[in-house]
């Protein structure tokens, strides 16, 4: 009788990741495909690519020209050079598992931060089910692409939890991490000064440039200004010139239907890009409502005790759109606010029926337009549309009327939940 009783506990606390876990175990073989074929690297071959070029003196630039991730991360993955490409692939796969399953775990965390109390079972279920169906197309999109995109989300959302729990080294540290082998995290450093979080700020600062140099500490490159001064100068600098002159990269220009974020936008209504009088402009005008936007949303939270998950949220989607590049397995981040968007409408009745327009149409707009469920020439026209973008915006609306209406409880009422 105690045998089932605990075995009951377990399947009502960890079901849904067992299932998850054992989903994921079954995807396995779709996963494991030789992306280092044809003109360009993919995949893991392509990360791992990066650390053989570390090792062997190139600049990454020279020594690859898809790799266009900050040196850091070349450093992290030189673990899998001498690995076999086998063993390789099933530890890559492990760790974007795990990567993505703490992920809604302390998504959850986060989330229920928000609305206290106690759970029911059947809460939880519909919380947990309902993050996963909104988000699974970008985690299938993460598997598909063999990509790290998960992995740098963990980081964020580590920095977020510890940021709640008042540990500011912990949190700048974490968040960091990942802007140092991503990039586009840096947002958050912002977002810590604007919060006056400045030991949080400081500690990111330290942490950002310490990771971003590892490369140059261990290795020389044969020519160039080092590895990090060389992919600023060549890549994170790139879009404010768009001249191949100054730099050989230009993925993240021109009409590119991989590319989900407003600059794509832009590019679709002037071709030239910045040639183009209005192209910056225009991108000025797309920008600056997003920034007004959750700026504003922080600063409500900011008053009603620093709801710090719908920050985090926030400004997950923020980078996802003001990002120059945003490709499909990078929507992963919005693990979090739908689970936030989840947890309100369970919890909050006062904003349900808002809740239900934004999540269905954020769903049509977002996960329904994947090829799986409606054809590729569909999907092709509606990336077309921008969609993505438009389904991740849409859900600041919701967060907006969450952040407007919960306050932080107090700490009597979080030791209650």
């Amino acid at each position: 009788m105690r045998t089932d009783s605990n075995l009951r506990e377990i399947l009502r606390r960890y079901g849904v990741w067992i299932g998850l876990t054992l989903a994921f175990a079954l995807y396995y073989p779709r996963f494991a495909h030789d992306m280092s074929q044809g003109i360009a690297r993919g995949g893991l071959s392509l990360l791992t690519h990066g650390a053989e070029c570390l090792l062997a003196g190139e600049v990454l630039q020279a020594c690859d020209l898809f790799f266009t991730y900050p040196p850091a991360f070349a450093f992290v993955m030189l673990p899998f050079v001498p690995m076999k490409p086998g063993i390789a692939m099933v530890v890559w796969y492990l760790v974007t598992i795990g990567a993505t399953i703490v992920a809604y775990m302390l998504s959850e965390t986060l989330a229920r931060r928000i609305f206290p109390g106690d759970w029911t079972e059947k809460e939880l279920a519909w919380l947990r089910l309902g993050s996963i169906l909104l988000s699974i197309k970008f985690i299938l999109a993460v598997l598909e692409n063999q990509a790290f995109d998960t992995l740098v989300l963990l980081f964020i959302l580590i920095g977020l939890w510890a940021l709640v729990m008042k540990r500011e080294v912990l949190s700048g540290g974490s968040i960091a991490f990942a802007a140092a082998i991503k990039g586009s995290p840096l947002i958050f450093l912002p977002y810590l000064l604007f919060t006056r979080r400045f030991v949080a700020a400081g500690t990111f600062i330290g942490v950002y440039l310490a990771t971003s140099f590892l490369p140059d500490l261990f290795f020389t490159p044969k020519s160039g200004f080092g590895y990090f001064l060389t992919w600023v100068r060549e890549i994170a600098l790139g879009p404010l010139y768009d001249d191949l002159e100054l730099t050989k990269y230009l993925f993240w220009a021109g009409v590119n239907s991989n590319n989900h974020s407003l600059r794509a936008v832009a590019y679709q209504l002037f071709p030239s890009g910045l040639a183009d009088p209005w192209f910056r402009p225009t991108l000025a005008a797309m920008y600056l409502p997003v920034v007004a936007a959750a700026a504003i949303i922080v600063i409500k939270s900011m008053r009603n005790g620093g709801l710090v998950a719908i920050d985090g949220a926030v400004v997950l989607i923020a980078m996802l759109v003001l990002s120059p590049m945003t490709s499909r397995s990078h929507f992963v981040a919005l693990i979090l606010p739908y689970t936030i968007a989840c947890a309100a409408y369970i919890r909050d009745p006062a904003t349900r029926r808002l809740g239900q327009i934004v999540l269905v149409i954020s769903f049509i707009l977002a996960t329904a337009t994947g090829n799986d469920l409606v054809g590729g020439w569909f999907t092709d026209w509606a990336y077309s549309l921008h969609v993505l973008a438009l389904g991740s915006l849409l859900l600041l609306i919701y967060l907006a009327a969450i952040a407007f209406r919960q306050r932080m409880p107090s700490q009597a009422a979080q030791l209650g939940r």
